[in-house]
């Protein structure tokens, strides 16, 4: 499987499932070195956060031609996954909130260019290989498991790759070694989802949500957790009924729930909230947050040269 987003791959590496958890990891009271909020939240910590992935549809598409290279030296054929046309957080993507009245009643709900795109996979070159020469077409890519690293991120969580292999030698060109690649690279993807984890259990938003789901509940649109559960039964609508009478139902949720963040003031709230704990992730984690910023920005050199021929 080959990528760019979470939840697909992020550089080429799966992140750890235990990233994608929501798993109860309570905030702490101040005082026990543990999250404790600010009034208000830095100005610009969106930004912040979706600025660990400056440059990476370039670096993605450097790593897609060393790993071209690379196959092509080791005697197969490699078709290169095409990058996003634009840099890209995939723990940062579209709200799952936020939409007004208006845009609702014109589109239903905003699509999320991350976890919407189609699920196709091209062929990366293995397609017309018999099975032996696909396993070692395989090999040569994901490398033949004689080596391996494993690393622990600074928030606990434990990652691990094959250390050979064209796709490791292309992290490894880039970034300098794989255990840096994969420790800044999937740590910059982890970070949202560490602090969304604080936040999905923060008594503030379960009171928000209350508000918004009884709004709703009100206008005879059935019983949702929150905004995103409504999103996620709007995608639901596709496999009932035709076309237009799916398109009908999504509006009809897409308007009430709109209607309703509206009436709870949900949107500013909830983004308040949430860069509240952004602000303490990125202070919680300066350290390796600079690391992010400072391995990216070489590797975005490195990744030019590459992309201009100038480069290994």
């Amino acid at each position: 499987m080959r990528g760019w987003g979470v939840g697909v791959l992020v550089g080429g590496l799966l992140v750890a499932c235990g990233a994608c958890s929501t798993a109860d990891e309570s905030p702490r009271p101040e005082g026990t070195g543990g999250w404790s909020l600010p009034a208000e939240p830095d100005p610009g910590v969106r930004d912040a956060m979706r600025g660990l992935w400056d440059g990476m549809s370039v670096r993605h598409a450097a790593q897609e031609e060393l790993i071209r290279r690379c196959m092509t030296k080791a005697g197969f054929t490699y078709v290169k996954s095409p990058s996003p046309t634009g840099d890209v957080a995939p723990t940062m993507g579209v709200e799952p909130y936020g939409q007004s009245v208006a845009d609702a009643k014109r589109h239903g709900y905003p699509k999320d260019p991350v976890n919407d795109r189609p699920a196709t996979e091209t062929d990366p070159g293995n397609g017309g290989l018999s099975a032996s020469d696909k396993a070692k077409w395989h090999a040569a890519y994901f490398g033949d498991g004689s080596s391996s690293v494993e690393i622990e991120l600074p928030n606990g969580e434990s990652v691990g790759t094959n250390a050979n292999g064209c796709l490791a030698e292309a992290r490894a060109t880039l970034y300098g070694s794989v255990e840096l690649e994969i420790r800044v690279v999937n740590f910059a993807g982890m970070l949202p989802i560490v602090a969304q984890r604080q936040i999905r259990v923060d008594p503030a938003l379960k009171t928000l949500n209350d508000a918004w789901a009884a709004c709703v509940k009100a206008k005879g649109l059935g019983e949702f957790a929150d905004p995103e559960a409504a999103r996620v039964k709007a995608k639901e609508f596709a496999s009932q009924g035709t076309p237009a009478e799916a398109r009908k139902k999504e509006i009809t949720l897409a308007v009430a729930d709109a209607e309703c963040e509206a009436e709870t003031d949900y949107a500013p709230k909830r983004r308040t909230l949430e860069d509240r704990y952004y602000t303490v992730a990125l202070q919680k984690y300066q350290g390796p947050v600079t690391e992010i910023i400072s391995a990216n920005k070489h590797a975005l050199t490195k990744a030019k040269q590459i992309l201009s021929g100038a480069g290994a």
